[in-house]
């Protein structure tokens, strides 16, 4: 199951960066906050964390330019790659190459990320309407000790069922939302979309479905 094939909630949100942290791009008067994102990484990269996690591995590397500038241009959710790297300067003569500053995120040189720079951004939550007790008889698995186990894909397990309040509960949120609203994001608590019961991306949350009888408790007067 993917996240486009059941219903959801998609919440936007505005990634604010550190003023000492990152070049802000301003377009019509309005001020972009510009880093970079790389897919199955929680973590925000402005140019200063990009540097400082280059450094852990490579600290002789004192500046790095992009062709064209991924921390300064307005090019938002535009896809890159290490080899948009053009040049990389060290304060021993020594040579770091295009492949050493993919390692340093441990991916290769031809892997992409994304420029991040437009206002709203975006965590995605499927609804679960049954719970793992309400699965109870619908299609159970046994393995060779006996154990039963539900399919947690079975029809009605996901989406919205008429004459329920939904009540959404965000309880954290550990990274970045996606960049790209198609974005193969497979981030911490969250191994495959596959099952939907993973976290979201970088988000954990409650959901509590209650009978349709929700109302506040206000004096009206007629």
């Amino acid at each position: 199951m993917k996240y486009n094939e059941t219903t959801g909630v998609r919440i936007g949100v505005n990634v604010i960066t550190p003023d000492d942290e990152q070049t802000h791009v301003e377009s019509n008067g309005q001020k972009f906050h510009n880093w970079i994102a790389i897919p199955n990484d929680p973590a925000v990269y402005t140019k200063k964390r990009f540097m400082a996690k280059v450094n852990k591995k490579y600290p002789q590397v004192t500046d790095i330019t992009w062709s064209p500038n991924v921390f300064t241009g307005l090019y938002p959710a535009t896809r890159y790659t290490f080899n948009n790297i053009s040049t990389i300067s060290t304060n021993d003569g020594s040579t770091v190459t295009k492949a050493d500053i993919a390692r340093a995120f441990e991916k290769s040189v031809n892997d992409y990320f994304y420029n991040a720079c437009a206002y709203v951004y975006y965590y995605y939550i499927p609804i679960r309407h049954f719970s793992d007790n309400e699965m109870n008889g619908l299609k159970p698995n046994f393995d060779n000790k006996g154990n039963v186990s539900y399919d947690k894909r079975h029809l009605g397990r996901w989406g919205m069922v008429r004459n329920n309040w939904y009540e959404l509960v965000i309880n954290s949120i550990t990274g970045r939302p996606m960049v790209k609203w198609d974005e193969e994001i497979n981030l911490e608590n969250n191994t495959s979309w596959d099952d939907p019961d993973a976290d979201v991306p970088a988000m954990n949350y409650t959901i509590n479905v209650l009978k349709w009888n929700k109302h506040d408790s206000q004096v009206v007067d007629f």
